[in-house]
C-alpha cells in the first residue's frame, strides 16, 4: 500500500510538473525565446522511459544568454522571483555572470532554474552551450511534445552535473547509466565534444562509475580510454569511497577541492579553477559592501580579505565565547 501510494503521489507530482513546464515553454515561445528544459521530468523520460521515475524538486532550463533579460521579465509576469532579489542591479548582473544560472520561484508554483550555462564560472568548464540548440529534438512527456536536448548532449550534461558535485549522489550515477542504456550513443561524438570543452575525463570517469557500480556496459571505445587515462580509475575508487560514507555530502560548488582539481586534464582548466574560486566575489560578498561599478575591481580583494581574515577571525572569536 505506502508503495502504491508513493508511486501515485509521483505521478500525480510529476504530471503537474509537465504541465507547468509546457506552459513556461509555450510563454517563453511566444515572446520569442528558444529553451531547452534538461533534467527534471524531461531527463525522466529520456534516460528512464518514465519521469515520474526521476526525483526532481525544481525546473530547468536553457536559455541562450542573448535572451537572459527578456527571459526573466517574462518569468516575472507568472510571479517568479529571484532569491537573490534583494542585490542591486549590478551586482544581480555579477551574481548571472558568476553562476551562470538564477533560482526563481513562485507562490504555488514550482521553482524554476533557467541556465545559461551548465556549471558556475568559477569551475572554469569551456562546456558551451550554443552547439545543443542545433542537435535538439522533441520528446513526449506525460502527452506534452517537449524541446529536449540530443541524447550525446544529455550524457555529457549528466557527466558535468555529477562532476561538479563530486558524484556525491548515487542518483547522478545512475542518470548516466540509464542514458547508456537506452539510447545508441555516439560515443566518439561525446568524447570529441568533451575533450575540445577539457570534460574528456569528466566523462569518462562518469562512465566508469556507471559500469563499477551499477553494471554498465562500457561500450567501445571508452575501455581503452579509460586505461589510457589513469587518473579515471583514481578519481573512481574516491567516490567509491566517500559514497557511502557516514556523510556523503560534497563540498560547496564554489570552494575549492582536490578532487575538482583532479577532475580537469587540462592545466589551463585547472589554474582557472584555482584562480577564479579564490577571486570571485559572490552573494556574501555583493551583500556586504555594494560598490559601484567603477571601483568593482576591488572584489577580489574584498573576497580574500572577508574569507581569509575576516571569517576566520570571527569564528575562532565566536568558539572562543561559545
Amino acid at each position: 500500500m505506502a508503495a502504491t501510494t508513493y508511486s501515485q503521489d509521483r505521478a500525480s507530482f510529476t504530471e503537474t510538473a509537465v504541465i507547468e513546464l509546457a506552459e513556461l515553454v509555450e510563454a517563453l515561445a511566444a515572446s520569442g525565446i528558444r529553451t531547452l528544459p534538461f533534467k527534471g521530468p524531461v531527463f525522466g523520460a529520456q534516460a528512464y522511459g518514465d519521469p515520474s521515475l526521476r526525483v526532481f524538486g525544481d525546473l530547468d532550463l536553457l536559455i541562450a544568454t542573448e535572451d537572459v533579460t527578456a527571459a526573466l521579465a517574462t518569468l516575472d509576469q507568472f510571479g517568479y522571483r529571484s532569491d537573490v532579489a534583494d542585490l542591486s542591479p549590478r551586482r544581480m548582473r555579477d551574481y548571472h555572470r558568476y553562476n551562470g544560472q538564477d533560482a526563481l520561484f513562485a507562490a504555488g508554483r514550482m521553482p524554476v532554474e533557467p541556465h545559461w550555462a551548465f556549471a558556475p564560472r568559477t569551475l572554469s568548464m569551456a562546456f558551451d552551450p550554443t552547439p545543443l540548440w542545433a542537435r535538439a529534438g522533441r520528446i513526449d512527456v506525460n502527452g506534452k511534445a517537449l524541446p529536449c536536448v540530443a541524447p550525446e548532449d544529455a550524457l555529457l550534461i549528466a557527466c558535468v552535473r555529477g562532476g561538479k558535485e563530486q558524484w556525491s549522489r548515487l542518483s547522478w550515477i545512475a542518470d548516466v547509466a540509464a542514458l547508456m542504456q537506452a539510447h545508441a550513443l555516439n560515443w566518439t561524438a561525446i568524447l570529441e565534444r568533451a575533450g575540445a570543452s577539457g570534460l574528456r575525463r569528466m566523462v569518462l570517469l562518469g562512465a566508469r562509475l556507471a559500469e563499477r557500480l551499477l553494471d554498465a556496459t562500457l561500450p567501445e571505445p571508452l575501455p581503452a580510454a579509460i586505461i589510457a587515462d589513469p587518473a579515471v580509475d583514481r578519481l573512481a575508487a574516491r567516490v567509491r569511497g566517500a559514497l557511502f560514507a557516514r556523510s556523503a555530502a560534497a563540498p560547496s560548488v564554489f570552494q575549492f577541492t582536490g578532487f575538482r582539481w583532479s577532475m580537469r586534464e587540462r592545466w589551463s582548466d585547472r589554474l582557472r579553477y584555482l584562480s577564479r574560486t579564490l577571486l570571485t566575489a559572490r552573494v556574501t560578498h555583493f551583500r556586504s559592501l555594494d560598490l559601484p561599478d567603477e571601483l568593482a575591481f576591488l572584489y577580489p580583494a574584498i573576497r580574500l580579505g572577508h574569507d581569509f581574515l575576516a571569517l576566520p577571525r570571527w569564528k575562532a572569536l565566536h568558539s572562543e565565547w561559545a
